[in-house]
C-alpha cells in the first residue's frame, strides 16, 4: 500500500478486518469480546475512522488465523480458508480494482446478489415440498 495517506490506509486496514470477520461469521460484539474493547470500537476500526492498536491487530491475526501481513494488503492468502480457485481469482480480481469505495460497491453488490438467490433457493425447496405433497 504505497503511496497512500494514514486515512486511506486505516480505511484499508479496517477493510480487511471486516472482511476476515465476515468470513469467519462472527459479529462485531464477538470480535470485541475477543480483544477487549466494545463492539462501537471494532465499527471505528472497521471504518477507518479509529486506527487499531499493534496488540489488537496482532490478537486479530491469531483469531482468524492469518499472518499480521494479511491486514497490510502483502499477504492475501488465509490459512485454511477451503475457497475454491475461483473464489479466489474473484477476490483477488476484486483486489485489483483501483479503489477502496470501488471494492466496497462490489462487495455489497456480491451480497445482495447472494441474499437473493439464497431466498430464490428457498423457493424452489418450498414449491418442490408442494409438489411432493400433492402426488
Amino acid at each position: 500500500m504505497a503511496n497512500i495517506s494514514e486515512e486511506e490506509f486505516n480505511k484499508e486496514l479496517g477493510f480487511r478486518l471486516m472482511q476476515v470477520r465476515q468470513r469467519h461469521k462472527m459479529s462485531l460484539e464477538q470480535l470485541g469480546a475477543h480483544i477487549g474493547v466494545r463492539y462501537q470500537q471494532v465499527q471505528k476500526y472497521e471504518s477507518g475512522s479509529c486506527r487499531i492498536s499493534p496488540m489488537r491487530l496482532a490478537l486479530c491475526a491469531q483469531i482468524f488465523e492469518v499472518g499480521i501481513e494479511y491486514f497490510y494488503g502483502t499477504d492475501t492468502e488465509i490459512t485454511g480458508s477451503g475457497y475454491s480457485k475461483a473464489v479466489l481469482n474473484i477476490a483477488s480480481e476484486i483486489a485489483e480494482l483501483p479503489n477502496l469505495e470501488l471494492k466496497r460497491s462490489v462487495f455489497h453488490l456480491a451480497r445482495e446478489i447472494n441474499k437473493f438467490a439464497s431466498e430464490d433457493e428457498e423457493q424452489e425447496d418450498v414449491d418442490i415440498e408442494k409438489l411432493r405433497m400433492r402426488a
